[in-house]
């Protein structure tokens, strides 16, 4: 069963590898009904700055993009977007999740 599981694995990497060149990266897609949820996650153990100044104008519009070539591509033309962030905050060997929800917009 192990084998299965790392095969799986392998394919879904490739796979990953494969969009990520043909479209551009976007950390996590999710969805809830008509709704398609495009999430950027950052992850920092130096906590003293602010996490959500991480994702620049730039970085936005890039997200954006990418966001409507993978709904143009996978036909979801007929569902709302909407982009996240999630901060990811390591100290101490502890955690902390801040999930920012409508973090930005196309403009």
């Amino acid at each position: 069963m192990t084998n299965h599981i790392n095969l799986g694995y392998q394919a879904e990497k490739l796979v990953g590898e494969h969009l990520e060149k043909k479209f551009g990266e976007i950390d996590l897609i999710a969805q809830k009904d008509k709704l398609l949820i495009f999430v950027e996650v950052k992850m920092r153990t130096n906590i003293y700055f602010d996490s959500a100044e991480l994702i620049t104008r730039t970085k936005q519009k890039k997200i954006i993009n990418v966001a409507y070539e993978y709904i143009g591509h996978f036909g979801h033309d007929d569902k709302e977007c909407r982009f996240d962030v999630a901060l990811v905050e390591n100290a101490h060997n502890t955690s902390h999740i801040t999930y920012l929800t409508n973090a930005f917009e196309d403009q």
